[in-house]
């Protein structure tokens, strides 16, 4: 039993009593406070707060307990926070990894599109300055999905950290020239 519940020894009325204590904001909390409210809600009219409400508080330890219930609403909504950014967390982390696929998967067949292209190409057709720049472009997207994919690996680090639960993993996987898996699709490519 927490002490911010019912005790054995405590009547249903000092209860009560102390759940409209407890209920009162952290800084308004206090015996003629809670009778206050007790007395709206019940619709009582009575200007002093009766002696047995003092001996409640204080033999029922009310303050001590209300804070025990403060803390453990906070530690509650603590945890509460703590999984819903986790899960915000891992819906990232898994766009990151698809964007990271798809990314090298760009990269990898503009560079494979490329390299067979110059196999046969005429020189006349496009200037060796187009060429270079068409590499540079595939390889800096490459580039982008492999940052990508770091990321999201580093990702899967903090989530373990933060978390006893196993991170979710994809099962998208870039393999280097070959077969890629992008966010279920299939590419496959030559390896000249």
């Amino acid at each position: 039993m927490d002490i911010f519940e019912r005790q054995k020894e405590e009547s249903e009325e000092a209860y009560t009593a102390f759940l409209y204590f407890r209920e009162l904001d952290r800084n308004k909390r206090n015996v003629k406070n809670a009778f206050a409210a007790f007395t709206k809600a019940h619709k009582i009219e009575a200007k002093n707060v009766p002696l047995e409400w003092h001996k409640w508080s204080e033999n029922y330890r009310w303050k001590e307990r209300a804070e025990a219930r403060d803390i453990y609403l906070d530690e509650q909504i603590n945890q509460f926070n703590i999984k819903s950014q986790l899960n915000e967390l891992i819906r990232f982390r898994q766009k990151s990894q698809v964007f990271a696929d798809l990314l090298s998967t760009t990269g990898h067949k503009l560079i494979s599109k490329l390299s067979a292209r110059l196999d046969i190409l005429d020189v006349e057709e496009i200037g060796v300055d187009q060429i270079a720049g068409l590499l540079r472009a595939a390889t800096a997207i490459s580039q982008l999905g492999k940052d990508s994919m770091a990321e999201a690996l580093a990702l899967d680090e903090i989530i373990q950290s933060i978390s006893d639960e196993e991170v979710p993993q994809q099962e998208n996987k870039i393999e280097e020239w070959g077969m890629v898996v992008a966010g279920g699709t299939q590419y496959e490519y030559e390896d000249e």
